[in-house]
């Protein structure tokens, strides 16, 4: 399971247009989370294996770059 937030406002429109079945590249990078909401702390540590399985076993991607079939958003 993965989330991702995306670097820049064209990415964030390009995710919204990925279709099921498409081939998609990411890159960026593992990243954890940590605010506040609702005057609480919080966080959300990313998994760092891939074999993990549970609550604690999503990646957060800060995207730099996604790929969908030739085109590049950045």
């Amino acid at each position: 399971n993965m989330h991702l937030i995306p670097a820049t406002k064209n990415i964030r429109k390009a995710l919204k247009h990925i279709k099921e079945g498409e081939i998609i590249q990411l890159k960026g990078y593992l990243v954890n989370l940590k605010g506040e909401h609702k005057r609480k702390q919080v966080w959300w540590d990313t998994s760092m294996v891939r074999d993990d399985k549970g609550n604690e076993s999503c990646e957060i991607i800060y995207l730099t770059k996604l790929i969908i079939g030739d085109k590049y958003y950045i």
